[in-house]
């Protein structure tokens, strides 16, 4: 078994600080953090995309964020959806899983509507 990972982070209020960092962590944000707190590991990304005419389109983008310091948010997952941006517990996101699957249930049937009326008409001779 190999040695836990550390990282030092440089905060405004007490300097360098050396904290435990989790595997998954791939960078944390620019700038020194005010205070051990804001400390936040960022693990690496999810990012959905559907195919259109003009190239991949990105609807969905998460990752998670460890804030272990943190005495409110530990560790979430932040999603970029319809240009905002949104935290979200596992159990969160598991509800976010469900209500999008129950939406494109609802893309679905939007489509057989259109094909009904396609499927009726004769094609052309």
């Amino acid at each position: 078994m190999s040695a836990p990972r550390t990282v030092t982070v440089h905060n405004l209020d007490h300097g360098p600080t050396t904290v435990p960092e989790p595997t998954r962590c791939r960078g944390h944000d620019d700038g020194a953090p005010q205070y051990p707190a804001d400390v936040i590991h960022t693990g690496p990304p999810l990012s959905l995309a559907t195919p259109s005419w003009r190239g991949p389109a990105k609807w969905l983008h998460a990752v998670v964020d460890a804030a272990p310091h943190s005495a409110r948010e530990r560790d979430m997952v932040v999603v970029e959806l319809g240009g905002g941006s949104y935290r979200y517990s596992p159990e969160g996101l598991r509800e976010l899983a469900d209500d999008l699957t129950a939406q494109l249930h609802e893309v679905r049937a939007f489509a057989d509507t259109l094909a009904a009326p396609r499927a009726a008409e004769v094609p052309d001779r």
